[in-house]
């Protein structure tokens, strides 16, 4: 049972990270070429003009790592991809779950290849101890 697990937390631990996605690219000023608006806007970036719609991901890592500016806005497009890729395979019903599974993770691998090569060597540790703690975390919620 536990190999099941395994097996299954990184796809969780990716679905859980980008859960958070929509509210980054609704925060974007220069929304990606294949979005649409439509698709952009979420309820917490309408519900009221004064409020700044939340970047639960792009903060957390931006202070737990202290992220130059230009890092976030290097790592800030590939989040928004990887949300893209997910929900894409999410909505395809032509996969089956395994199938979906073995996506997500590439995903979840090669994004995390990307963000580290922006990373400095001490925050690529530091990113590597918040991804544990988010797959601890996940388990805790998931039980």
């Amino acid at each position: 049972m536990k190999t099941k697990t395994c097996a299954v937390l990184p796809a969780l631990v990716c679905g859980a990270i980008l859960a958070f996605l929509p509210t980054i690219r609704a925060q974007d000023p220069t929304p990606a070429a294949t979005a649409t608006p439509a698709a952009t806007v979420t309820p917490a970036a309408t519900a009221t003009p004064d409020a700044k719609p939340k970047t639960p991901l792009i903060d957390k890592l931006t202070t737990d790592l202290n992220l130059t500016p230009d890092q976030q806005a290097k790592i800030k497009p590939i989040l928004m991809d990887r949300h893209t890729k997910v929900k894409a395979i999410r909505d395809d019903a032509s996969l089956s779950k395994q199938q979906k599974k073995e996506q997500l993770k590439e995903i979840g691998q090669t994004t995390d290849g990307q963000i580290k090569a922006i990373l400095t060597p001490d925050q690529q540790t530091k990113f590597d101890m918040i991804k544990g703690e988010m797959k601890a975390n996940h388990g805790k919620h998931g039980q």
